[in-house]
């Protein structure tokens, strides 16, 4: 095999992985909503970054929490961001139809007064303390500026294609 031939097959090899692990990649952008661990947790853990620092609430990287989401992968009508009260601020918010309304009851009624996990892409978006039970086909990303919600915005709207959504 002469040095050319072995060149042009380590190339391209090496296009078929960049094209499989962009595939993957793509692939793990649905959002899901996850329990923190804490003491007497039981169930697979799972320990991730934050997307920006944020996010933090005070907790060192990287956050364990209950692999098994409360919420998850349901295709959404929209996505789009609202402008917070403050200058910089602005909120994502992700509206579905109305077969998630009961599973986003179900949350955040056993979640009251506990932290979440807001997840996309295998990072943390938000960490919210749900304060109260909640009916409602939405989900709300705070993010500390536009910037960080258009981002929000463009991941999901990617992932947004397969999973039905706008």
């Amino acid at each position: 095999m002469s040095i050319s031939m072995l060149l042009r097959a380590i190339v391209s090899l090496h296009f078929v992985l960049v094209a499989y692990t962009s595939a993957w990649a793509q692939e793990s952008t649905a959002l899901s909503v996850h329990r923190l661990c804490s003491q007497g947790s039981v169930g697979e853990k799972l320990h991730l970054r934050y997307w920006y620092p944020e996010v933090s609430n005070g907790l060192p990287e990287p956050v364990c929490l209950i692999s098994a989401p409360e919420f998850s992968r349901e295709a959404f009508r929209s996505v789009q961001i609202e402008a917070n009260q403050t200058p910089s601020g602005a909120t994502v918010v992700i509206e579905y139809d109305q077969s998630a309304k009961p599973l986003i009851e179900k949350m955040s009624r056993e979640n009251v007064r506990k932290p979440i996990a807001i997840v996309v892409a295998n990072k943390i978006l938000s960490m919210p303390m749900v304060t109260q039970p909640y009916s409602d086909t939405k989900l709300f990303i705070a993010t500390p500026s536009r910037s960080d919600a258009e981002r929000i915005v463009a991941v999901l709207k990617g992932n947004s294609k397969r999973a039905g959504g706008q």
